[in-house]
């Protein structure tokens, strides 16, 4: 069910609202005498409203990946994969997932890289659906068949699915402002959405410059940030692996605002000397250098938080109390994450309010907001790490307790 209402608004999109795009939607002039006068945020709200086929398809596919991968694949792949095959299988999950991300980054790149025709846009959606239609074939078919079968499925072999808690917005807020390790944790999550919001939007901003230079369209750029972000996945999943054996929580976890910051701040340098009419450096374009900078900045930030930062975020909950465990662990996510995520969404809205203009044309202050930002995470790193530390060696202490009591008994 969840699947095909994707699936019917992709088919819907790249069949009717594409094609028709221009009498669905206003004219710049048209939009230009309604947003008028009016403030900022407003105008930019209404915008949105008169572009509304290209907003919804953006909104889709924004939850489209919390939804299909985070959600419903993950609570499937929990439901069904032994204890005993999860180290061997999840490694392999994720590995193929990032194949299918460079797959689609050379397929857009091909396909609609200089330009987003009618018949490009119909190829790609036509793609979307026939792999909407084959997961739900192979899901039935695991169902039907494979799940039936006790060679291959014996349910007491698979892990115990968890009920997670639910809190609300303000229970949200009253853990974490009571919690002082849950506060920590969530500050680790809101660094990341904020930083990854503000470059993205200054990365985006310069493809359209160099698309416009080039002529080689935006989404040609948009295209090797999956290819980059596919291959930085599967390399840096292989070096989590061995940061995680060989060094301590804290030096993990440190990792990610440090090479983050390091590569933000190549990008926001050469962001604003681009902002600054700079031409080039030795010879080279620095819009071009910008591009390429911003690319593999994106791909680096966000292969780093699937294979470090979210391994290390998980292992702080681990030697918790069951109870503070999963309420702290909701807590996190609906305040840390959506905060994050909405943080830098709301600084440019403070920007253009102040300024009239965002993210890229503040440069400066980005870069002043992202190193707080970058600043801040490190220290909660370094705070949270004696704290973690100190739970786990307390529910050691207690399991070798409960151990030693069994044995006596």
């Amino acid at each position: 069910i969840m699947i095909s209402l994707f699936m019917i608004f992709y088919a819907l999109f790249g069949f009717v609202f594409y094609p028709n795009l221009n009498s669905l939607i206003m004219s710049e002039q048209q939009i230009t005498n309604m947003i008028v006068g009016k403030p900022v945020f407003i105008q930019q709200f209404l915008t949105c409203m008169a572009n509304w086929p290209i907003t919804l398809f953006y909104i889709f596919s924004e939850i489209w990946g919390a939804m299909a991968i985070a959600s419903l694949f993950w609570q499937f792949a929990n439901a069904i994969v032994k204890k005993s095959e999860t180290k061997r299988f999840y490694a392999t999950f994720s590995m193929i997932a990032n194949t299918g991300v460079i797959i689609a980054g050379f397929i857009i790149k091909d396909v609609v890289g200089k330009d987003a025709t009618v018949s490009g846009v119909m190829l790609l959606m036509t793609g979307v659906v026939l792999c909407c239609i084959i997961a739900m074939s192979i899901y039935t078919y695991i169902n039907k068949v494979i799940l039936t079968d006790p060679r291959f499925y014996d349910p007491s072999q698979v892990k115990p699915k968890k009920k997670k808690a639910k809190v609300s917005a303000l229970e949200g807020i009253k853990i974490l402002f009571t919690n002082k390790y849950m506060l920590l944790i969530s500050v680790l999550v809101i660094g990341y959405g904020i930083t990854i919001n503000l470059a993205e939007v200054v990365m985006k901003a310069q493809f359209k410059q160099l698309a416009a230079l080039t002529g080689k369209g935006y989404a040609y750029y948009q295209s090797y940030v999956s290819i980059c972000t596919g291959f930085l996945t599967i390399l840096f999943a292989i070096i989590a692996n061995y940061v995680m054996r060989k060094y301590t929580w804290r030096t993990a976890a440190a990792i990610t605002p440090v090479l983050m910051g390091i590569i933000a701040t190549i990008f926001f340098g050469l962001s604003f000397l681009n902002h600054q009419k700079v031409q080039s450096i030795f010879g080279i374009s620095v819009l071009g250098l910008a591009v390429w900078f911003g690319i593999i900045q994106d791909g680096i930030s966000k292969s780093i938080k699937y294979c470090l930062f979210d391994t290390t975020k998980n292992m702080a909950y681990i030697p918790l109390d069951e109870e503070v465990k999963t309420k702290g662990q909701a807590a996190v996510e609906v305040i840390g994450a959506r905060a994050g995520k909405s943080g830098g969404a709301v600084i440019q809205e403070i920007m253009k309010t102040i300024t009239g203009t965002g993210a890229p044309g503040n440069i400066g202050a980005v870069v002043v907001i992202c190193m707080l930002v970058f600043v801040s995470w490190l220290f909660s790193v370094f705070k949270l790490s004696p704290m973690y530390e100190k739970a786990v060696a307390d529910r050691a202490a207690e399991e070798a307790n409960e151990k030693k009591l069994n044995l006596d008994k």
